[in-house]
């Protein structure tokens, strides 16, 4: 594997996967109970998707109690590859579990976690969250948006279509919140940013901003950076797994390694496609092993996210493997290789067929982009086109690059089984 876990690490994950088999239904279900952690078989998507929540408590808990208490929670993932996934959290255990991971930035350390504080000291920007004041029909008050102290600012579910009003409502509330950390979408904070920077106004947050939920571009940095100059950085997380890496300040994503292990599964036969010549590092699948979850433990979830990795760490999030275009010579091209190409241009590619590739890009910078990305698909046809903005997801999310032709995982990555597509 790309990323070598420490014996200690390997030694607790196979406890952990012990427990599961003789605990879990539904790992009951799978058969023998693995003897190494390299033995048990990976766990997709498509296989969560199809289990009932109750076959994810151990045995001897109460499935229907817990979750009519609110002590377990019952959530569903986003769905912006196509696969909804229904999930179960201890109640707070996802909150305290992202303050846990921003607290190993430098930036972040020190700092009290928002319900510490009357006013509170953390807004979300990003889609709007069901359930919540963030998601209710209009515009909801600035009171209605507050949960437990934290600001959602943002109430709609596409930003394309936000006026300069709201755009301005939210710069105030970052500055009547006393923002001292923003979580944002790096679209959703983009767009915004862009807006503060054309009206001479400046990004309210004292602390840092984390960006989260999409593919992080060097457009949406150059955006940021035209409104904000205070510490920002990359936090990955799922909505199965939690926030799970976190950029450092050398570049490299750390992790809770007491809370999960982690795998990169090695790309056959990937090549760097670094046009500047350096290399961005070898490719691998992410693949995660819980550590310290007694209901809903998951054992070597393909977490469906490329990375790149180099003197054993991850030092690059790709995006989805749905993200991902794949050339006829079976090389992987990412979401992430797209956007070190591109620049700082606002982009959204896809491949609709194995030899085509569509590229938007937004202003008129068709002749440069083409000219940057050229070298990413020599024997494709590429078809650039300008565009006034790109799309949202029906979940609200941002896709930097979208396949819609199936790619054998076996063929693609070491460990994956024949059969498994996507």
């Amino acid at each position: 594997m790309l990323v070598p876990p420490s014996r200690a690490s390997v030694e607790r994950a196979e406890t952990e996967i012990a427990r599961a088999w003789e605990r879990v239904p539904f790992y009951q279900r799978r058969g023998p109970a693995p003897v190494s952690l390299a033995a048990a078989p990976l766990l997709w998507k498509r296989d969560v998707q199809a289990s009932l929540p109750k076959a994810w408590f151990p045995d001897g808990h109460d499935a229907r109690a817990l979750l009519s208490s609110g002590e377990v929670m019952l959530s569903e993932t986003a769905g912006t590859t196509g696969e909804r996934a229904r999930v179960l959290w201890r109640r707070g255990g996802e909150a305290a579990l992202q303050h846990e991971m921003l607290a190993l930035h430098p930036a972040a350390r020190g700092d009290r976690p928002p319900s510490d504080s009357p006013e509170g000291r953390e807004a979300v920007l990003g889609a709007p969250t069901r359930g919540m004041g963030s998601c209710h029909s209009g515009d909801p008050s600035y009171e209605d948006r507050l949960e437990q102290g934290r600001l959602h600012l943002n109430s709609r579910q596409d930003p394309t279509f936000w006026t300069d009003l709201v755009k301005d409502r939210m710069l105030d509330e970052l500055a009547r919140h006393e923002t001292a950390r923003l979580i944002a979408d790096p679209a959703y904070l983009a767009d915004l940013a862009d807006h503060a920077a054309r009206v001479g106004r400046r990004l309210t947050v004292s602390g840092f901003v984390a960006l989260t939920w999409s593919t992080t571009t060097p457009a949406h940095l150059a955006a940021v950076g035209r409104a904000y100059s205070g510490p920002r950085f990359q936090l990955y997380g799922t909505r199965e797994l939690g926030a799970t890496l976190v950029e450092a300040s050398d570049g490299r994503f750390e992790s809770l390694t007491e809370r999960v292990l982690l795998e990169a599964l090695p790309a056959k036969g990937g090549v760097d496609v670094g046009a500047d010549g350096r290399s961005p590092g070898a490719l691998g699948l992410l693949v995660a092993t819980t550590l310290d979850r007694e209901i809903m433990p998951l054992v070597r979830y393909v977490t469906g996210d490329l990375v790149r990795v180099r003197d054993g760490a991850i030092v690059a999030i790709e995006g989805r493997i749905q993200d991902a275009i794949v050339r006829p010579d079976g090389v992987w091209i990412t979401a992430g290789d797209l956007a070190r190409a591109l620049g700082d241009l606002p982009f959204q590619a896809n491949q609709r067929a194995d030899g085509e590739i569509e590229l938007d890009v937004v202003g008129p910078h068709a002749a440069r982009a083409r000219e940057r990305a050229a070298h990413l698909f020599p024997t494709m046809r590429l078809d650039v086109r300008e565009q006034a903005a790109l799309p949202a997801e029906p979940s609200g999310r941002f896709r930097a690059a979208r396949r819609h032709v199936p790619a054998r995982m076996a063929r693609a990555f070491e460990g994956c089984e024949e059969g498994v597509s996507s």
